[in-house]
């Protein structure tokens, strides 16, 4: 097995899109398209999976320019599965899309594993902050919470709504808030000739300071990755450059209790809310395309990194965080503290 560590490296503001972007979807089927959307600030574990898929592709001389200048892949040409070439594409990067919901392991071909993404700065890797860094937890004695049929112990985090913040990123005591990393980019303009024509305005990033976006890979062969690289629904551009590692750490623990630091983009099955005694965090919508066709994908609840699960029996908790085919890509990783 090679492990590859990667940096992402912006050359142009980049768009990555989330749930909320200028086209109509299975929910506003009947309205018109927004007209403001604004990225992530991360790219989502789906969006550097099919990067990869399509950078192995040209690195082995498996893909084609369309006339308009966009890639396929050979076998769409002659999708007979007989094929040597489709046979060869399969085996270098499968031949199913990533599904949410899939019940059978899914095959990514030479892709074996994808980690969480971080932000990188001089080889060090910088996870978002835990939602509960500034804070002093403690178990009021005596009180309980009844939520349905379970009980739960009282923890008072003594937050104070007006000073609570949630949010930058961490490498062991170099805290860095997101002020400091990422920068807005706005742009304002009119979609002419469009279905939905009208004014529209997004709001792109780009990474200040020295950061880069950073993960590893790990591949059943040797690909030669490097080079400039498309990201995102705007086809942002992004250097890729292969390094030796990075300098990881774990977060400090907090006394007396069992903690889980969520790293990507989690879903969390509601049975797993038994073993959950408090979730500090943030959560969002995120959506798997599984037909590009009429629009139609999945959404799923996730919750975001940087938050944080308190639980009586973390051993059980895991049983239900650790779902083979998100982890593969890199979804549901976590830090035991």
């Amino acid at each position: 097995m090679i492990r590859k560590f990667l940096t992402l490296t912006p050359l142009t503001p980049y768009f990555f899109g989330g749930e909320h972007t200028f086209s109509v979807d299975d929910l506003r089927s009947e309205e018109k398209a927004r007209f403001f959307a604004k990225s992530f600030k991360l790219p989502q574990q789906t969006t550097i999976l099919g990067m990869l898929r399509k950078e192995i592709l040209r690195a082995k001389g498996k893909l084609t320019t369309h006339k308009r200048g966009e890639w396929v892949d050979l076998p769409k040409r002659n999708p007979n599965q007989d094929n040597p070439e489709f046979i060869e594409v399969v085996k270098l990067v499968g031949d199913k899309p990533f599904d949410f919901d899939a019940q059978e392991e899914l095959d990514f071909g030479i892709i074996k594993s994808i980690s969480n993404v971080f932000l990188v700065r001089d080889r060090k890797i910088y996870y978002r902050a835990p939602a509960d860094l500034k804070l002093n937890p403690r178990k009021i004695e005596g009180v309980e919470l009844f939520l349905g049929n379970f009980k739960k112990d009282f923890i008072d985090f003594g937050i104070d709504p007006k000073k609570y913040s949630f949010g930058g990123f961490i490498h062991k005591s170099d805290f860095v808030s997101e002020d400091d990393i990422f920068e807005e980019v706005w742009s304002v303009g009119i979609n002419k000739g469009s279905k939905d024509e009208g004014f529209f305005q997004k709001i792109m990033y780009r990474l200040k300071n020295g950061f880069s976006f950073g993960l590893a890979v790990e591949l059943e062969e040797e690909v030669n990755l490097e080079g400039v690289v498309q990201l995102g629904g705007e086809n942002s551009l992004f250097k890729l450059t292969l390094e030796d590692g990075f300098e990881d750490f774990d977060f400090d623990k907090k006394d007396g209790f069992e903690r889980i630091v969520i790293l990507s983009d989690t879903i969390l099955p509601p049975k797993a809310l038994k073993w959950c005694d408090f979730i500090l965090g943030e959560s969002r919508i995120i959506r798997n395309i599984t037909r590009t066709g009429n629009r139609k994908s999945s959404r799923k609840r996730v919750l975001e990194a940087g938050s944080v699960i308190y639980t009586h029996n973390r051993q059980k908790l895991k049983e239900f965080l650790d779902i083979a085919n998100l982890q593969k890509i890199g979804m549901n990783r976590y830090k035991e503290c």
